[in-house]
């Protein structure tokens, strides 16, 4: 009896170290994707050789690691990598079907999170996917959180994309959204109101806004 408690003791001891080895090789493995992850934190975007080389570390790293987190940042940074790469390239496709694995798998790990059902539609839209599943995966995102500073932005302009294939509640969203995002902050607005094919949304969202329009046509001349 007196060599229970040691042996129990052992026996956890050894456990702990022997589920703790493969993340403890995959924080290793992870360690040069460091910096580029940071870099894209702080809003910047690497050229697509880095974001290649981050990439395929955190690749390695998941033979180790099996997380939605994980998997959530190596689908972005191939969706990044498939951004930059020109829309004639035969590659492009290739590098954003392996955003949208990555993407997927995420989901399927931890599917209450709306950035990664934002980033998959951007990713299945370079791959030629159909709008109403493209509108589907905002839908999603929505559901997770209709109203989030780091994604709204990004969100919307694929909302604007796809305004022809919203359902009314989802073009109700989209108003309630662009007078959100002026609320809180305007230059976001008016940058996308300069990329957008659709600015005559935004503009109507924002007519109950008092001065929201004038500061609208203002900024955006050529509309």
């Amino acid at each position: 009896m007196r060599w229970l408690v040691p042996s129990i003791v052992v026996s956890l001891a050894l456990a702990l170290l022997i589920l703790g080895v493969p993340r403890f090789i995959s924080s290793l493995l992870r360690a040069p994707a460091h910096a580029t992850l940071t870099q894209i934190e702080a809003g910047q975007v690497p050229p697509p050789a880095q974001l290649e080389r981050a990439a395929k570390h955190l690749e390695r790293a998941r033979r180790w690691e099996f997380s939605a987190k994980l998997s959530t940042e190596i689908g972005f940074l191939r969706l990044l990598q498939a951004s930059q790469m020109d829309e004639t390239d035969p590659d492009r496709k290739t590098v954003a079907g392996l955003a949208t694995a990555s993407l997927t798998e995420s989901l399927r790990l931890s599917p209450a999170r709306p950035h990664p059902w934002v980033r998959l539609a951007y990713a299945r839209a370079m791959e030629g996917a159909e709008p109403s599943e493209i509108v589907g995966l905002l839908e999603q995102s929505i559901k997770a959180g209709p109203y989030v500073g780091e994604i709204a932005i990004v969100r919307l302009k694929r909302l604007l994309v796809d305004w022809e294939h919203l359902s009314p509640e989802m073009r109700l969203y989209t108003y309630r959204q662009i007078r959100w995002i002026w609320n809180s902050e305007q230059s976001y607005l008016l940058g996308a109101a300069r990329q957008t094919s659709r600015p005559d949304i935004i503009r109507f969202a924002l007519r109950p806004i008092p001065g929201a329009v004038e500061r609208l046509d203002r900024a955006v001349p050529s509309y």
